[in-house]
Parts: structure tokens; sequence; C-alpha cells
């Protein structure tokens, strides 16, 4: 299938309800609603992007962590619905993501993957993601989550 003619853009607060819908139907537990997205855009240290054409398809969402003595990015989310996966929107997605953390000055960003997701882990070893260690129970009872890092140029 060939690709859509698309934009990417930071998201904004009139895209909240896009974004709750992309989640209702990328997954099936621990979905952010319209309060976490309201209270993740508001933030200056939040990393938010959306995919679009006629509608927006797919977006991103993190934070750089400044706790501790070294700031890192946290990739909470990335999700693509499912008419438009396996054209490398994804992929797009999280180079705009790592190229934002660039800028800001932070060269590590981890994330959680669900062990079942796959393709989600795939993507992320082809990226240059390395995987740390299972975190057990992490998405739920018998759903297992999977630590992974990448350090940035």
């Amino acid at each position: 299938m060939s690709k859509t003619k698309f934009q990417i853009r930071r998201a904004n607060s009139k895209d909240i309800n896009a974004l709750e819908c992309m989640e209702m139907k990328s997954f099936n537990s621990h979905q952010f609603n319209k309060k976490q997205f309201r209270y993740y855009l508001s933030q200056d240290n939040c990393i938010c992007y959306v995919t679009y054409s006629k509608e927006i398809f797919g977006y991103i969402l993190g934070i750089i962590d400044r706790r501790g003595k070294k700031k890192k990015a946290r990739l909470y989310s990335l999700a693509v619905l499912p008419n438009y996966r396996k054209r490398g929107y994804a992929t797009l997605l999280l180079k705009q993501f790592e190229k934002e953390v660039l800028k800001k000055n932070c060269g590590l960003v981890t994330l959680e993957v669900k062990e079942k997701n796959k393709e989600a882990f795939k993507l992320y070893l082809r990226e240059g993601y390395k995987y740390v260690d299972p975190i057990k129970d992490y998405y739920g009872k018998n759903q297992d989550g999977l630590n992974m890092h990448k350090l940035l140029k």
C-alpha cells in the first residue's frame, strides 16, 4: 500500500478527542484518557506529535524527565490507526520524537512495551533500542512489560 500524503506537527489541545480515539482503537488496556492528554499537553516537558492528512492517524507522546542527575526522555505512547499501519508512520514519529529529545539536550530515551506486542518490540529493536529487562505484571496480571532504552547520538 502506498503512503498517504501527510504531515507531522506538534499536538495541541484541539487534538485531544482524536488522541483518545486512537488510544481506544490501538490499545485494549492502559489507555490514556482526555484528562491525561490534557495534562501532558499542558506541560513544558511534554513532546507530542501527530501525523495527519484528512484526519489524525498517528501520534507519539513522551516527556523529558529532569529528575535525578541526568535527564532522560520517557516515551509513553506511540500509536497509528490500524488502516495506516505497516507504512512507516510509526518509524517517522519515533524519529521526530528522538530529534526533539536531542534538541532538548537529552541523550537517553526509555520506554516500556507490552511483551505480547511483538510488532512494537521489533520496531524499537530495528530503530536501535536495546532490551534491558522484563517487568513482571507491568500491564496487569500475566501481562509483562519489556524495559528498553536507546542512547541517542
